[in-house]
């Protein structure tokens, strides 16, 4: 029966052939895509797929992709479909952070499932936590060109606090250009603040990108990845794309 409403409920004979399908290409490969028409049952072949390779963990984790008005019917199934399972529908970056932080608490063998599922417009859409940035003031830069003097305007990096230029070890001032492509933000020499984007500042929120906290701080956290109406993720230089592929 269904777990919420108690009605007898079963896969129809073409549902179990693309379920097994999918699970004999998991077998031999990482990806498998599941492509069927509307209405077909694509939401809950793959939940089930998603149930059978890891119904082994008792506390297996699950990141569902989907277009954003699709969120809570995603959410709405899972907890129709799943036994004991603990889904979230991830809106913000608190979100996230709560699932991790939860995720991280739960023992392996006693733990609950659990599923974040976060609209392809969530993950996104924000800014990098801590990478460079600063001001910039336009400078006139002599060049040498042919032996020949040419004055250029560059956007120098300056603190946005106190206006102090940023200087390379040579006493240089720095390209605002140059200064994004430091690996790590410096402190400015005159206030000391932190020249980065920086969303956790008093009076300050900017969404970070979600997408990227989850690949460089949440490794190991995801058993899977299921992503809906992947067609709409195919441009590799779109922002859902980026994410998509991240």
């Amino acid at each position: 029966p269904c777990l919420k409403t108690g009605k007898p409920f079963h896969f129809f004979p073409p549902q179990v052939e693309r379920i097994a399908g999918t699970i004999a290409a998991l077998k031999e490969h990482r990806t498998a895509w599941m492509i069927q028409d509307m209405a077909t049952g694509k939401t809950a072949c793959s939940l089930a797929v998603a149930w059978l390779k890891l119904k082994h963990k008792s506390s297996y984790r699950v990141l569902v992709m989907c277009p954003g008005h699709l969120v809570r019917k995603w959410k709405r199934e899972v907890d129709w479909l799943l036994p004991d399972v603990d889904c979230r529908a991830i809106m913000n970056f608190h979100d996230l952070r709560a699932f991790q932080r939860d995720a991280a608490g739960q023992d392996w063998l006693t733990g609950r499932p659990m599923i974040a599922v976060a609209g392809k417009d969530t993950l996104k859409l924000g800014v990098e936590l801590n990478h460079p940035a600063a001001a910039s003031r336009k400078m006139a830069v002599t060049v040498y060109v042919d032996g020949k003097a040419r004055v250029n305007y560059c956007r120098m990096a300056v603190c946005p606090t106190c206006g102090t230029m940023v200087k390379d070890s040579d006493d240089r001032p720095v390209p605002l250009a140059v200064y994004r492509t430091y690996k790590h933000p410096v402190r400015c020499a005159d206030c000391g603040d932190l020249l980065a984007t920086h969303w956790c500042r008093p009076g300050y929120y900017a969404k970070p990108h979600l997408d990227r906290y989850i690949q460089r701080h949440m490794k190991g956290v995801f058993d899977m990845l299921i992503a809906d109406e992947v067609h709409e993720l195919a441009a590799p230089d779109s922002a859902q794309g980026n994410a998509f592929g991240t």
